[in-house]
């Protein structure tokens, strides 16, 4: 999934350094999605990753279906690192929780081109 983004993004005309800024925001948002949204579940719930984007920006959204953001536990694998990391290699992020009749996560990375 990263690496069609990541193309997609080239397609746009983001430069090498900001092709690795959407891989890396890109790649913790889907590793996030791994590691906690289908916690305590025996089989895991969808993905998905769409983007969109033009010669200015590029917008990438990472869904699931699972139980969303909630507090961490102690024994939650990670080191708490990935929502800022995202932040900070981003234009803008928005992570938000699904509904009642659409749950999981959805985490939006926009990325200006140019």
């Amino acid at each position: 999934m990263r690496r069609k983004v990541v193309g997609f993004a080239a397609d746009c005309g983001a430069s090498q350094s900001q092709c690795d800024n959407v891989a890396l925001a890109v790649n913790e948002a889907l590793t996030n999605a791994v590691l906690h949204a289908y916690a305590g579940r025996e089989v895991p719930g969808d993905m998905t990753v769409d983007a969109s984007g033009d010669e200015r920006s590029l917008d990438v959204l990472v869904s699931d279906d699972g139980v969303g953001m909630i507090p961490r536990a102690e024994k939650s694998p990670g080191l708490g690192l990935g929502v800022q990391l995202m932040a900070r290699v981003s234009d803008q992020l928005c992570i938000a929780n699904g509904s009642q009749t659409s749950p999981g996560l959805r985490v939006r990375l926009t990325f200006v081109i140019g």
